[in-house]
């Protein structure tokens, strides 16, 4: 779903077409500072996710891959931007 799509029809629908039309100019003409800089907030936001999904696995799933428990917590509450 486009921004547009989020942000339904209304005062607000024609920020969401100029915030998506900017975002493609950007990515068109090649702004490799923003690219990388959306890149890193996705990447960040996987982290969290994953991080997240690790710290909520039980001791049965834990042992199946392997973790002591000492692993996830470690893993779990490491900041979004260390790897």
């Amino acid at each position: 779903m486009s921004l547009r799509g989020h942000l339904g029809s209304g005062p607000l629908e024609g920020v969401a077409t100029w915030l998506s039309g900017g975002v493609i100019r950007l990515a068109r003409f090649g702004d490799r500072v923003t690219v990388s800089s959306l890149n890193h907030l996705l990447l960040w936001r996987e982290r969290v996710r994953q991080r997240q999904a690790l710290g909520a696995l039980n001791d049965r799933m834990r042992r199946d891959i392997g973790l002591s428990a000492a692993d996830i917590h470690r893993e779990s509450t490491k900041p979004f931007w260390i790897q």
